[in-house]
């Protein structure tokens, strides 16, 4: 979670320089999804002692479609 604020920083930032290329703001946008994708997986284990196998499933389908999203 701590990093999402910087990422959303960094996107402000590429978007307020009239001369930044295109390619930084992708950058920046990776690192607010990387960060993101980051705060979600480590929300859950602590959260929830006993994680079932259905609850694993549908987490990895969940971060899988997160993943298509960004384009990865």
């Amino acid at each position: 979670m701590k990093n999402i604020i910087p990422a959303l920083n960094k996107i402000q930032i590429v978007c307020q320089d009239r001369n930044a290329p295109l390619s930084d703001l992708g950058k920046a946008r990776k690192e607010l999804f990387a960060a993101i994708r980051e705060a979600i997986t480590d929300f859950a284990p602590g959260e929830v002692p006993n994680i079932t196998p259905a609850i694993a499933k549908f987490r990895q389908e969940y971060l899988a479609k997160f993943d298509k999203l960004n384009g990865d």
